[in-house]
């Protein structure tokens, strides 16, 4: 089975190949980047195998006159213990744009504020001028690496409709999956209104049919007066990758928050940020987060309750020009555990340094070094290079 995965993916980097070339004739000038990175040791959050680990990633499109286009992303790299081939396809599809009518074909990435997913298979939209647009998504889970088969029985299948433009629009989706062992099905709505008073309501809301309960929620209420926004919120995020951390307790809901927050544009480049948080848990907590972000500079602190416990974090993070081709960078925090949009006051400890240099148009190339030690990085600690070229 794996040397016939193995010629599998030989033999699509070979039609890629030819595609891809062929299209030197018939297409437009192709859009093409390519990126390398390099890691040693490679420790993450879910693999505590210190080996060094590398890769490359190829992303291309490219037009065919106002009607047709290809895109793609490939990456060559180390085997890990999800990706047990070293080639994977994380993109591979042709766009249709017959007016009303849009359509994908191939290995899609899907995503949405309410699901994401990445499928072998068809998308479909149809937009009209006064009823909305209409999407159907409907194919099998991808497996990048072909480890097993390019098809699998886990099937995906998303209907949706959308109305509006940003900053006001309607979206509902209904969507299923299914494998081997289980079906899911879920059912969400997501969308941004102007209210009264010029309020702004932001918000989304994923149910989970099978089981009966919350999936996802976001809402959030704000105003801007002046050079001000006040906004009040709440917001229940889960993991969607099930258990992956077995040493972290509550790994499956990240708890219920309200937050208060105001946000403060004092000069120009000068943004003051201030939020205060109310999670529910076991222990329920209180937590303010204070931010100052200047052009080059940025200050955050974080002061939390939770119980008889107090716990005091802070990120600071700093960039440096120092020629026209060289910028130098870094920042260290303590206490403080970032999931994107979600910061919270935990016990740990980080640090990340970096140095960019761009010797050419197309080629950039960044040196970095970093550390963290917290509830889901037992222990991170690594040093790496990152190559761009842009063709």
């Amino acid at each position: 089975m794996r040397k016939t995965t193995q010629m599998k993916a030989k033999l699509l980097l070979l039609s890629c190949f030819i595609v891809i070339s062929s299209t030197q004739i018939f297409g437009s000038r192709p859009t093409v980047h390519l990126s390398t990175t390099a890691l040693t040791p490679r420790v993450s959050m879910l693999e505590e195998d210190e080996s060094t680990y590398w890769n490359s990633v190829l992303t291309y499109s490219q037009n065919f006159g106002s009607r047709l286009a290809l895109e793609s992303q490939f990456e060559v790299g180390s085997e890990t213990g999800s990706l047990a081939n070293p080639f994977r396809v994380y993109n591979l599809a042709a766009r249709l744009n017959l007016g009303a009518h849009k359509v994908r074909l191939g290995r899609l990435a899907h995503w949405s504020s309410l699901s994401f997913g990445r499928v072998d298979g068809l998308d479909y939209t149809l937009k009209t001028t006064k009823a909305g647009s209409f999407k159907f998504i409907g194919g099998f889970n991808a497996v990048t690496d072909f480890s097993d088969t390019s098809f699998t029985d886990n099937t995906f299948i998303l209907t949706g409709w959308s109305a509006g433009s940003m900053g006001n629009n309607l979206d509902l989706a209904y969507w299923l999956e299914n494998d081997s062992e289980q079906s899911n099905s879920y059912v969400g709505v997501s969308g941004t209104k102007k209210l009264f008073m010029s309020i702004r309501l932001n918000g989304r809301l994923a149910w989970s049919i099978s089981e009966g309960q919350v999936y996802h929620s976001r809402l959030r209420l704000s105003k801007s007066i002046n050079k001000h926004t006040i906004s009040i919120g709440f917001r229940q995020k889960r993991f969607l990758t099930g258990n992956p951390y077995p040493w972290v307790d509550d790994k499956v809901f990240s708890a219920p928050v309200f937050n208060l927050g105001l946000t403060s544009r004092l000069y120009q480049n000068l943004i003051w940020m201030n939020q205060l948080n109310y999670r529910l848990a076991e222990e329920n907590i209180f937590y303010l987060h204070s931010s100052v972000t200047m052009k080059d500079i940025s200050l955050a602190l974080l002061v939390s309750s939770q119980g008889d416990e107090r716990i005091l974090g802070a990120n600071i993070g700093a960039q440096k020009m120092l020629t026209k081709s060289l910028t130098l960078g870094g920042n260290v925090s303590a206490n403080s555990v970032s999931y994107g949009d979600i910061i919270e006051p935990q016990k740990s400890t980080g640090l990340y340094y970096w140095l960019n240099w761009k010797p050419g148009a197309t080629v950039s190339m960044r040196f970095f070094g970093r550390y963290y030690q917290n509830p889901y990085y037992k222990s991170d600690g690594r040093g790496g290079l990152v190559i761009n070229v842009a063709l």
